[in-house]
């Protein structure tokens, strides 16, 4: 059976369509004698690889030699073909962590997925560690996507919306509606009454709103997915006039989210829209 099967929270975790399509492989701790492993393995398993330093293509060398290199000698790097269309790229820039990126565009799909959970687990159950994918430039600054976990053997989703367990989005609606006679009491002597966009049940199709939130807002798809993948009520914009709600709200709703428009409290004469929060 597959450690993962592509459904739309994978595909959610592994959506190429907005730049940072090479994520990032790491396995921490290691030592020269773990890089010495990890390639005996890429020969023992058959993968096709070339070792390149510079514009070199040479023979693979013992991992001491590789490590040991002066610091401005030309950078080495190792591709790595489990499969055919599918490459994984090592750096040798240390020897106290294994990294690597593959290409999220070769990876869509459930045979594509399954050769991916194959490369982590092969390495992971090699040198008995965990192996973790973070999005492109993440590590150390956002949570892995998925890896192999050593301790349950497998490969499994690693990354966590925001603030924990979704909360209850009929709860967020009913605390709203307790405030909508005020809400209709400031319409009625203000011209115009600054509102907060705010997200109540992202639907049954969460990628298509964070789309639709990178569309309007011009923030990056993965900001996007953590904003639409938190607790609701969800604040997606705030104190915006009458031109912004009605830009915003038709496109969210037409991709499956419930939005409401709530007046924005903390509004100050001559202060305009707010970025995301």
């Amino acid at each position: 059976m597959a450690d993962l099967l592509w459904d739309d929270h994978i595909a959610w975790l592994l959506d190429p369509t907005d730049g940072g399509c090479l994520p990032d492989a790491y396995v921490e701790g290691t030592t020269v004698a773990d890089w010495q492993t990890l390639l005996d393995l890429v020969e023992e398993q058959g993968w096709s690889y070339e070792y390149t330093e510079g514009d070199a293509v040479l023979p693979l060398p013992r991992a001491e030699a590789v490590l040991s290199r002066p610091a401005d000698a030309e950078c080495p790097s190792l591709s790595v073909w489990p499969d055919p269309g599918v490459c994984a790229i090592f750096r040798f820039l240390g020897h106290e962590q294994i990294d690597f990126d593959v290409d999220l565009r070769e990876l869509q799909g459930q045979e594509r997925m399954d050769v991916l959970c194959g490369f982590l687990s092969a390495i992971g159950r090699r040198l008995d560690k965990s192996v973790r994918l973070f999005p492109e430039g993440g590590h150390g600054f956002t949570q892995p996507l998925l890896g192999f976990d050593v301790a349950a053997d497998r490969v499994r989703v690693l990354w966590e919306p925001p603030g924990g367990q979704t909360s209850c989005p009929t709860a967020a609606r009913r605390e709203s509606e307790s405030r909508s006679t005020v809400t209709e009491w400031r319409v009625l002597i203000c011209d115009e009454t600054p509102q907060d966009i705010v997200l109540l049940d992202v639907g049954p199709r969460p990628l298509e709103v964070a789309k639709a939130l990178r569309n309007l807002s011009g923030i990056g798809l993965w900001h996007a997915k953590q904003a639409v993948t938190q607790p609701p009520p969800v604040r997606l914009a705030e104190g915006v006039g009458d031109d912004v709600t009605a830009k915003w709200v038709g496109p969210l709703r037409d991709a499956g989210a419930v939005v409401e428009l709530q007046t924005w409290w903390r509004y100050r004469p001559g202060q305009g829209p707010l970025p995301l929060s």
